[in-house]
């Protein structure tokens, strides 16, 4: 039989999201994928082989020990006048795994640590470093599993949004300063609010974010400080569900009392971008064709933007979302093809530093003949 190159995978599965994809295998503690000629094995340290072999995905389980232990990885490296180290080891256990299923070359993502490709070099392996992100592009098109896991975290994500709006929409005025439970307001303390109470849903999320005012002019600024009535608050969540891994992402803009003239017509552009783009979302459609049709109907509505000076529509219309709460495709002017199974957002926005910032994100599921909307929270700007 003719011998196809090995695919070659080192890492955790917490970090590694192909490595988590490909085995369903969650674990902090690094371990190695091979797949020859089709046959994938997975290769784990001894105290989490039971473990492996009852939830990995593979055609076989098997122990590093089984190819070398590591106290005699020590003592040859002592004889070898070499000093050990636990990235040697894995490139041991790796070669004579590759030896014994006759591989000569393989293939290795990316960020393949520097020191195992020299070693496995050292050791006669041809190394090809595969550059597509994901790894496995079957991670793009998202299964009826993976799309109940999606849902499940869209729904947390509405549910602390709702909190969260609601929050808003109750607190009182002082000054000018938004007030909960007589203390003001702030992005601070809705920051922790949000990851606490996902936190109790089994749901984490790093750096959610809640600006206001001027902050909202800068897409990925988290907040700081009072929250403030009659100004933009921008809140953005993206909470990843601790059991099945998978990402949400949704965004809304709100004003507690009454917006400015110039936030109302950024919020109708906004919301009529949103509304454009999802119309216009099925298979083998260009992602450019969305990015142009809401730049275009931003210029149309009198929105320039600058990119130099940092205005106006400046980031990407949406991304993928899965495993990663950013992956491929890139939704802007660039070669991408809608598919059917793909989930992406669709985040129109708008930013001026003299007037702040306004994004509606929503989560939608690419159809043969359109799409569906995965996200349900309603898009209103007043409280």
């Amino acid at each position: 039989m003719l011998m196809k190159p090995a695919i070659l995978l080192y890492g955790s599965s917490d970090k590694n999201r192909d490595m988590l994809y490909s085995t369903k295998f969650h674990t902090s503690y690094p371990f190695i994928i091979a797949i020859v000629n089709d046959v994938k094995y997975v290769i784990v340290g001894k105290a989490e082989i039971s473990d492996a072999r009852k939830k990995a995905v593979a055609n076989e389980v098997l122990s590093f020990e089984d190819f070398l232990s590591y106290k005699d990885y020590i003592d040859m490296e002592r004889r070898n006048n070499s000093p050990p180290s636990r990235l040697g080891y894995f490139s041991e256990v790796a070669s004579s795994f590759l030896r014994q299923k006759g591989v000569k070359q393989v293939f290795v993502q990316p960020d393949f640590p520097f020191k195992m490709a020299q070693l496995l070099k050292w050791r006669g392996f041809a190394i090809k470093i595969e550059d597509s992100v994901p790894f496995f592009k079957q991670r793009l098109v998202k299964s009826e599993e993976e799309l109940k896991f999606i849902r499940q975290s869209v729904a947390a994500a509405e549910l602390v949004m709702g909190s969260v709006v609601e929050m808003i929409r109750k607190s009182d005025v002082h000054r000018d300063v938004l007030h909960h439970e007589g203390l003001p307001l702030t992005s601070e303390a809705l920051r922790q609010f949000i990851k606490f109470n996902l936190y109790e849903n089994d749901f984490v999320t790093n750096h959610p974010i809640v600006s206001c005012g001027f902050d909202t002019a800068s897409p990925h600024k988290p907040g700081s400080g009072p929250l403030k009535a009659d100004c933009p608050i921008l809140i953005d969540i993206f909470p990843k569900s601790m059991k099945s891994n998978y990402f949400a992402d949704i965004s809304r803009t709100v004003v507690r009392g009454r917006a400015s003239s110039d936030v109302k017509r950024m919020y109708d552009a906004v919301l009529e971008a949103n509304e454009l783009a999802i119309s216009m979302v099925k298979e083998d459609v260009k992602v450019s064709s969305l990015y142009s049709a809401v730049h275009d109907l931003f210029k149309s509505r009198g929105f320039k933007t600058s990119e130099e000076k940092d205005f106006g529509f400046i980031h990407s219309l949406g991304h993928g979302i899965g495993l990663d709460v950013h992956e491929p495709p890139n939704l802007s002017d660039n070669d991408g093809v809608l598919k059917s199974g793909y989930v992406i957002t669709i985040e129109p926005g708008l930013y001026y530093p003299t007037m702040g910032g306004v994004r509606i994100e929503d989560v939608v599921l690419v159809k043969k003949n359109g799409c569906e909307v995965l996200t349900s929270f309603p898009r209103s700007l007043e409280l």
